[in-house]
């Protein structure tokens, strides 16, 4: 006994058989590749350990800088004083005030407590009140034209 649409389905199943293997290797091709997981811990404490390094290195350098001032150089030759560090030539006087300048950023992006904190509710009626003194500014604009025009 022959089905009127059997042709129709053998051809479903030839293509559905030739498409799955190709399904399966763009969506491998599409997977996005594994990721390894790194503890937060483990970076923390290598952030931690190079600050810790980068502050025992300023202290040095600063160190320096104070026996260099006590031994008698001249301000140029405090300006001049360089090292290496790491295949790096470093000026110790320009690197020490760098160092300042990052300090100071980092106070300065120091969370600071507050009293208070700005709200969305906040916001919103900054905005309705900008909102209201525009109009009124418009409105007494549109009747000072009027009588101005009279």
């Amino acid at each position: 006994m022959h089905f009127p649409y059997s042709h129709l389905i053998s051809h479903a199943l030839v293509g559905l058989l030739l498409a799955f293997p190709l399904l399966l290797l763009v969506e491998s091709v599409l997977r996005p590749p594994s990721l390894h997981a790194q503890s937060i811990a483990d970076l923390d404490e290598k952030a931690r350990r190079l600050e810790r390094e980068r502050k025992q290195f300023v202290k040095e350098l600063e160190t320096l800088m104070t026996a260099a001032k006590d031994a008698g150089f001249s301000e140029e030759e405090l300006k001049a004083v360089t090292l290496d560090r790491k295949g790096k030539t470093i000026v110790v006087w320009e690197y020490l005030e760098q160092e300042r300048i990052r300090e100071k950023l980092r106070e300065g992006h120091k969370f600071k407590p507050r009293d208070r904190y700005l709200t969305v509710l906040d916001v919103t009626n900054e905005l309705q009140s900008r909102e209201r003194l525009q109009l009124d500014d418009l409105q007494e604009r549109a009747v000072f034209t009027g009588t101005e025009e009279q």
